[in-house]
């Protein structure tokens, strides 16, 4: 995989969301005025329930973006290895909100925000984007929803969504248009054969494969894009890393970071600002 940095913007995908993310709290208070027998007023705090990753009835679809993607109103998750070759985060750009690379301005919910620092991982593919000021959040730009720390779900056999920009073929061009398509989560032990002497598979990776035998993976370019597990919400469960060729097999094989394997670094790092939710099992 490798990531495009030639104009040093960075597109980020995102999902539909009709409410905001934030951990804020509510307060109920009874009425002033009761008998006497009732017990006096109390106030009770409520925190608001954090909103992330949701379609609107009518268009679900994952929108923007290519080698990214918004966690919070001033987080991005990325690939640490798109990174390599960038001096100064300031050189960066965040640009939600379109899905037209060749006119990008075009969407009513483009906008520019600048990045004011980089926090790659010191050993593993994964890194953290802090935009200068905060993204709103409208019915094209908001939040992928995270597990909450400590989860340990594999989510092995799973349906997964993978987006990006990225070519239709190896050493072809980029497409325009945002594509998605759809993989199978495998076991690592799988994976790890699929990569026999190529590559090691780490229990922080996570591997999907075309169970439908179509040629479809994730291609050069797509590198730090999104792996997303929908079960209501939209959940960002891996990030684009590596693989071989493009589709070189009828079952093509990708590897990817697991992201709950990073929530306790990331935890810190964005201050606890995310969308912890956890998915619940049938």
């Amino acid at each position: 995989m490798i990531c495009r940095w030639l104009t040093l913007i960075l597109l980020v995908p995102v999902v539909l969301a009709n409410e905001h993310c934030d951990a804020t709290q509510t307060i109920h208070v009874k009425s002033r005025h009761y008998p006497r027998k009732h017990p006096p007023c109390r106030y009770k705090f409520r925190p608001r329930t954090c909103t992330c990753g949701w379609s609107t009835a009518i268009d679900r679809r994952i929108v923007n973006g290519e080698n990214a993607h918004v966690v919070a109103r001033r987080y991005i998750l990325t690939a640490a290895h798109c990174l390599k070759h960038v001096r100064l985060a300031s050189h960066i750009a965040a640009i939600p909100g379109t899905t037209d690379l060749k006119n990008p301005t075009a969407s009513k919910y483009y906008k520019r925000f600048m990045i004011q620092r980089s926090i790659p991982h010191s050993q593993h593919d994964i890194a953290i984007l802090v935009t200068v000021e905060n993204m709103f959040w409208s019915r094209g730009v908001g939040p992928a929803c995270l597990m909450p720390v400590g989860s340990n779900q594999t989510f092995e056999y799973e349906s997964v969504v993978v987006v990006g920009f990225g070519t239709s073929k190896f050493g072809g061009p980029i497409t325009n248009g945002l594509r998605k398509i759809n993989l199978i989560v495998t076991t690592n032990e799988v994976c790890q054969a699929e990569y026999q002497g190529l590559d090691t598979i780490l229990p922080s990776q996570i591997c999907a494969y075309d169970h439908s035998g179509r040629h479809r993976d994730s291609c050069q370019f797509d590198s730090g894009g999104p792996v997303y597990l929908i079960k209501g919400r939209q959940h960002l469960i891996g990030i684009i890393s590596r693989g071989k060729s493009c589709a070189e097999s009828a079952y093509a094989m990708g590897i990817n970071t697991r992201v709950t394997s990073f929530l306790n670094w990331m935890h810190p790092q964005m201050h606890n600002l995310y969308c912890p939710v956890e998915i619940k099992s049938k």
